[in-house]
């Protein structure tokens, strides 16, 4: 008599090797349908499947830029309700009007470095 533990091996041996010939048969249509289905995603997202390091370097410093921004926000935002609840304590007061001038201060600094970007970046694109 054939052990429990035999039995679940074979099936799963035999569900494997099963699976894996099916598998094998539809791999070139899946991968058919995989490039085609990222190209027209990529297309639809504006992403060029010929993109420079530049226009990378672009995107991504975009993003960084986008998220930057939310964190400022969040920040400006924490450090108002900080204030408001403050109930006239000078304290928390002078710790939320702290928060909001180092976030101005970030937002100036992360500004300064995307005109200093764009114009880096400008001056590569005639040079070339």
């Amino acid at each position: 008599m054939i052990s429990y533990f035999k039995k679940s091996i074979f099936i799963i041996i035999n569900l494997i090797t099963t699976h894996s010939a099916q598998a094998q048969i539809l791999k070139d249509d899946v991968i058919r349908d995989v490039t085609t289905q990222t190209g027209v995603a990529g297309t639809g997202a504006g992403i060029n499947t010929l993109s420079t390091v530049g226009s990378v370097l672009a995107i991504v410093i975009k993003a960084f830029f986008s998220v930057m921004g939310i964190v400022f926000l969040i920040l400006i935002l924490h450090a108002g309700y900080k204030w408001m609840n403050a109930n006239g304590a000078e304290k928390d007061v002078d710790e939320a009007k702290d928060s909001i001038k180092r976030a101005v201060i970030g937002l100036a600094v992360m500004i300064a470095a995307y005109a200093i970007t764009a114009f880096v970046f400008a001056q590569l694109d005639k040079a070339q």
